[in-house]
């Protein structure tokens, strides 16, 4: 039983700090922890009632690179760098391809970034081509 004890190994990555919401919690209140506007990251991407902001998403990445100056290939090789140590942070195994799952990254991210900084910087963080 002790050398059963010693092997066993981690439910997970020592990275991992992301989780879902367990079930029994999720139940209480399941609208509180569904996502009603936007996805970010893997456990509701492709939900089709969040579909209308995908293409916001990707407008602010276009923005987020111009206002960097960064191309897309040199944004993706410093995401496919870090590919695996993103994956570890989520406590489950994220069934999305590796262009899937770099791609949603890569948008979600940027978006995110951008939205910080437009608030930031005192103004709204919608443009009229956001409305």
């Amino acid at each position: 039983m002790i050398k059963e004890l010693e092997s066993l190994k981690p439910l997970s990555s020592p990275k991992c700090c992301i989780y879902k919401v367990p079930d029994p919690l999720r139940k209480l209140n399941e609208e509180a922890y569904t996502p009603q506007v936007i996805s970010i990251g893997p456990f509701h991407h492709g939900d089709e009632k969040l579909q209308t902001m995908e293409k916001y998403k990707v407008r602010y990445l276009k923005e987020f690179m111009e206002r960097v100056k960064i191309d897309l290939e040199n944004l993706v090789r410093v995401i496919e760098d870090s590919e695996e140590s993103v994956r570890q942070c989520y406590a489950e195994i994220i069934p999305l391809s590796r262009y899937d799952f770099l791609k949603m990254i890569l948008v979600d991210a940027s978006f995110i970034v951008e939205l910080f900084v437009r608030n930031w910087r005192g103004g709204s963080a919608w443009t009229p081509d956001d409305r």
